[in-house]
C-alpha cells in the first residue's frame, strides 16, 4: 500500500435483506481536488491509497479537528461510505456535535470512502469470496493502518453506512467487532437468514463496549420490518456490554435517513458526554468521577465540555442550587481555561449568590 497526501485547507439495506438488499447505482471517480466547506475552520485533506486488494488507487477525504496541527492529542476515527455524497455533512456534523456549542461528542477524525464502484464493494452476500470481501480487507489491512500511521489516533473507531454501505457496517459488526467500537447503520434492517447468523455472531464474539445505532426510514414497509426483525433479536439475544438503539424514522425516506441517521447515531453513539444533572446535583467530586469512569469506557480522556458545562448550570440555577452551579462552572473552567463563556456565567452565577 502507498499513501499520497494533497493539503486542501478549508474555510471552516439492508444488512442482508433478501441475501441483502439493493442498493443505489454504481459510483465512479471523485473529484480529489475538492475541499470541503464550512468545517468550523477544520483541515481536509485527500489522501491516495494504492490498494493490493483492490488493485486501484482510492481517494480517501480525511476531515481534522480544529486545531489539529498545533497539538499533540490524539483522537478518535469515524470512517464513512458513500463519502462523495455524505462526507461534507458528516465532517460537519462531527464539527458542530463536538464543538464549543454543543459538546455532545469528543473532537473526531472523519475518514471519507467515496467509491469507485459501489455496487462490486459494498454487495454484502453469504459467499465469503464475494467482491465486498476484498472491500473489507482494504479498510482492515489498508485504509486504517495508513490512517493510524499518518495521524494522530486512539483506537477508538466508528463506522457508518447507508443502503448498502449499512451492509458492510453490519457485516463488520458481526464478523469483526473488534476492528470498531461504534456502528451505524442507516436505511437497513436484517433478513432471517441473516438474524440467524447475527444470533450466532452475538454468541460467538465479544461485544463489551461496543455501541449501535441502526435507523431505517417510515415509508418502505419491507425495511421497517426488516428492523423491527433486527430490533427483536437485539432484545432477545444481544449480547453482554453492547449499548444499541433501533429507530423507525417515520418522516423520512431511504434518501433523507442518510444524514438523519448519521446525525442520530452519532448522538446516541455519545450520549453519555451529556453530563446528566443529578450527578453535577451531587458536587464536583461525582461530576470528577462520572467523567473519569466515561474516559474508561470510551478508552480516552474525556472532559466536561464548556457547551455542557453551562447547559447543565443553567438547569441547576433554575433549581436554585447555585453553589452546585458554581462548582460545576470552576470544574469546566480546569479544562477549558480560555472560555469566555464560562468565565461570564461563572461570574453572573457568583452575582446571583452575591445578590441574594
Amino acid at each position: 500500500m502507498t499513501l499520497m497526501r494533497s493539503y486542501l485547507p478549508a474555510i471552516a439495506c439492508l444488512l442482508l435483506l433478501a441475501a441483502l438488499a439493493p442498493g443505489r447505482g454504481t459510483a465512479h471517480g471523485h473529484d480529489s481536488d475538492h475541499a470541503a466547506l464550512s468545517n468550523g475552520g477544520s483541515l481536509t485533506e485527500t489522501i491516495a491509497i494504492h490498494s493490493e486488494h483492490l488493485n486501484e488507487e482510492r481517494q480517501i477525504r480525511v476531515s481534522l479537528p480544529n486545531g489539529y496541527e498545533d497539538s499533540d492529542r490524539a483522537y478518535p476515527v469515524l470512517y464513512v461510505l458513500d463519502a462523495e455524497w455524505i462526507f461534507d455533512y458528516a465532517a460537519g456534523s462531527v464539527a458542530f456535535l463536538s464543538g464549543e456549542l454543543a459538546g455532545r461528542m469528543p473532537e473526531t477524525i472523519v475518514v471519507g470512502i467515496p467509491n469507485t464502484d459501489r455496487t462490486r464493494d459494498l454487495t454484502v452476500s453469504f459467499d465469503t469470496t464475494a467482491a465486498y470481501v476484498r472491500f473489507m480487507r482494504f479498510i482492515e489491512s489498508e485504509l486504517i493502518p495508513g490512517i493510524d500511521a499518518s495521524y494522530r489516533t486512539v483506537p477508538h473507531r466508528t463506522i457508518y453506512g447507508w443502503s448498502s454501505g449499512a451492509n458492510i457496517s453490519l457485516w463488520m459488526l458481526f464478523t469483526k467487532p473488534d476492528l470498531f467500537r461504534g456502528y451505524i447503520a442507516s436505511g437497513t434492517g436484517i433478513s432471517e437468514r441473516a438474524s440467524k447468523f447475527a444470533a450466532n455472531a452475538f454468541s460467538t464474539h465479544s461485544y463489551r463496549g461496543r455501541g449501535l445505532f441502526a435507523c431505517a426510514e417510515g415509508n418502505t414497509p419491507f425495511r421497517r420490518e426488516a428492523l423491527a426483525r433486527f430490533s427483536m433479536l437485539l432484545e432477545t439475544s444481544a449480547p453482554d456490554g453492547i449499548r444499541w438503539q433501533c429507530e423507525v424514522m417515520e418522516d423520512e425516506d431511504h434518501t433523507t435517513v442518510l444524514p438523519k441517521g448519521l446525525f442520530a447515531g452519532l448522538t446516541f453513539l455519545y450520549r453519555e458526554c451529556l453530563l446528566p444533572v443529578e450527578i453535577a446535583e451531587r458536587g464536583r467530586d461525582a461530576v470528577r468521577e462520572y467523567y473519569r469512569a466515561l474516559s474508561g469506557t470510551y478508552g480516552f480522556e474525556i472532559n466536561i465540555s464548556e457547551g455542557v458545562a453551562i447547559d447543565v448550570a443553567s438547569q441547576l440555577i433554575h433549581q436554585d442550587r447555585f453553589p452546585e452551579a458554581v462548582a460545576l462552572l470552576e470544574l469546566a473552567l480546569e479544562t477549558n481555561p480560555e472560555s469566555a463563556a464560562l468565565q461570564s456565567t461563572l461570574e453572573e452565577t457568583t452575582g446571583m449568590i452575591e445578590g441574594g
